[in-house]
């Protein structure tokens, strides 16, 4: 009786608990992100008739290599226009994020049309499939100026973007960039804005 309720009961367990515990190990996990140094500033601030384009700012590269699937939490990113000087206010600039995957045999990621802003207030996730690679793209939405002409010379002042990532979940506003204390700033990425 005792070797059936082993056998029927605590071995299907424990081979259930170690599943759990390969499945949360990093084993064969690993992950790549590249910024880009400098962005155009005509691509940053656009006339309100412009097209949409949304302006990549950082790709992470996701791999799996193990035989179970993971997930992997994505970071909570704040972007900001910063002026060096301290002549313009700080600004936030909304951020984006796109999913795409590789298929079998090709290094080139197809990316959904889907873009979607991060949810600051729920932990938002993707998956990766055992043996498998996706790439995340962060963008940045211009600023649509609507008397764009006008406009236009009140923003020169600013020199870069900042890519600031953090797990405090009262810095997301839509102006958490002005409450950034300055060991954000200087740990932050700094993206020149290339006039």
């Amino acid at each position: 009786m005792n070797i059936k309720l082993t056998l029927g009961i605590f071995l299907p367990l424990a081979l259930i608990l170690f599943l759990v515990i390969l499945s949360t190990a990093n084993i064969g996990f690993s992950l790549e992100k590249k910024d880009i140094d400098s962005v155009q500033f005509s691509s940053i601030f656009v006339d309100k008739n412009s097209p949409k384009n949304n302006i990549p700012i950082q790709t992470i590269t996701i791999t799996n290599d193990f035989f179970l699937p993971k997930r992997y939490e994505l970071p909570r990113l704040i972007v900001c226009l910063n002026d060096k000087e301290g002549i313009k206010q700080i600004q936030n600039l909304q951020v984006k994020y796109n999913e795409g995957s590789y298929s079998r045999g090709s290094d080139v990621p197809i990316f959904d049309e889907i873009f979607f802003d991060y949810n600051y207030y729920s932990k938002q996730s993707i998956e990766l499939p055992a043996e498998s690679k996706k790439q995340v793209k962060i963008l940045v939405e211009p600023k649509y100026l609507y008397n764009y002409d006008t406009e236009i010379d009140s923003y020169k002042e600013y020199d870069e973007l900042l890519l600031i990532e953090s797990k405090d979940l009262n810095r997301y506003s839509y102006n958490s960039c002005q409450r950034l204390e300055s060991k954000e700033i200087d740990s932050a990425t700094h993206i020149l804005i290339s006039k």
